[in-house]
């Protein structure tokens, strides 16, 4: 429109200047004329194409918004929990998807609408108290997490609340429920076997320990009727490596974790039943004992505690004769790089001249040795230079299932 109103403008401007011969500057000012108007139309057809451009983009962000929208709204109207907002001074909904307003007309018979208050969507004095409790509590509090259970319905639900903002003042609050009770079913079903499941397995040490003591019993009946006292010392040998059995099945019947076992005190209640049953009390040595509380399975328990049974049955029987009572030192210790040690030594007369301990040892020595290194993989030291002792280094059973 410019360019066709400057050439005809130009045309009569021509006109004029040639009608009174002035052609030279005629010619001159239409030229700047005409540059001008081009000038000028092609600025605003720029503006014009990036007003396009821009109107294009902004129709295409809002679609986007609006699709993104619809899109968020499908996903929460068809989700299986009910999410639901309500306005932050009267409590009166401003929206809910679609399980919301199925739960409430199932289980209450109501048709959930926008602004209905808790006293129409709640069915006593009771409930509607418990929520507006619940809203007062994230209206203060903020966002929280609760378990929601619905007796009448046997129901429960896992129940968060947030608190709506905008322009960073609160207006409203949202909620999400996930009913949770078959979930919580499962768990009390769970909960009933594993307390039967404890309940058996502690039946099963206390019947195993008692059927350690009637073989014990047997043992020792037998043993009375033995003349031979090499033979009676050997049913005594074997009576209490049956009792150092029987010790742990007794204290896992009688602890809280029927997995694992108090190393230390069991040690400690079987090297005093040990000392008790070989001296009498004038003539029993002083039991040290330096341990650390450490936590094992039964099957590690039971192997340190025959090794130990060995060699403080060793101690009493060799160490002290013909002389006075001494110690018998027991160590259990954590050690760096996830071991445990465990030393058993006495200060007594130690070992004959000339006793080799792998090449002359009995079956009890030779039983050490097994079950050192067979069962606790472990290594095993001897000292004979003040009195006797034996170090086993295992693996700490806590730090490797850290």
């Amino acid at each position: 429109l410019l360019l066709a109103l400057g050439f005809i403008i130009s045309a009569q401007v021509v006109d004029f200047f040639i009608g009174i011969g002035v052609i030279h500057f005629v010619f001159i000012l239409e030229y700047a004329w005409l540059a001008t108007i081009l000038a000028v139309g092609l600025r605003r057809s720029n503006d014009f194409i990036e007003a396009a451009l821009t109107r294009e983009a902004l129709q295409r962000t809002d679609q986007e918004l609006k699709d993104s929208q619809a899109t968020l709204a499908t996903i929460i109207d068809s989700t299986a929990d009910m999410i639901w907002s309500v306005d932050l001074d009267s409590y009166g909904l401003l929206s809910f998807n679609r399980s919301f307003w199925d739960y409430l007309s199932r289980h209450r018979g109501i048709a959930a609408a926008v602004g209905m208050g808790p006293g129409e969507l709640l069915s006593s004095e009771a409930e509607e108290r418990e929520w507006r409790g619940i809203f007062r509590r994230a209206r203060d509090e903020g966002a929280y997490s609760i378990e929601l259970a619905v007796p009448e319905d046997s129901q429960v639900f896992s129940l968060s609340v947030n608190q709506l903002l905008r322009g960073g003042k609160a207006f409203g609050l949202s909620l999400f429920a996930q009913d949770i009770s078959e979930r919580k079913r499962a768990e009390e079903r769970i909960g009933r076997s594993l307390d039967e499941k404890e309940v058996l397995l502690r039946e099963v040490y206390h019947r195993t320990k008692n059927n350690m003591s009637v073989i014990i019993s047997i043992l020792r009946l037998q043993a009375n009727e033995i003349g031979d006292q090499r033979l009676r010392d050997a049913f005594a040998v074997s009576i209490d490596r049956i009792l150092s059995m029987s010790l742990v099945h007794d204290k896992l019947y009688k602890t809280n974790d029927l997995s694992h076992i108090d190393l230390a005190g069991y040690i400690k209640d079987l090297a005093n039943q040990l000392i008790s049953s070989y001296s009498l009390p004038d003539d029993r040595p002083t039991l040290v004992l330096d341990m650390d509380i450490v936590r094992v399975t039964l099957e590690t328990a039971i192997n340190c505690g025959l090794i130990v049974n060995e060699l403080v049955t060793n101690s009493l029987k060799y160490a002290f004769r013909g002389q006075r009572m001494g110690e018998i030192s027991i160590r259990l210790k954590k050690e760096e790089e996830g071991q445990l040690s465990l030393a058993i030594s006495d200060d007594g007369a130690g070992i004959p001249p000339g006793f080799d301990i792998k090449r002359d040892g009995h079956l009890g020595l030779r039983l050490i040795n097994s079950l050192a290194h067979g069962k606790l993989r472990a290594q095993i030291e001897f000292a004979t230079d003040r009195g006797f002792s034996c170090r086993l280094l295992f693996a700490d059973e806590e730090k490797a299932n850290a």
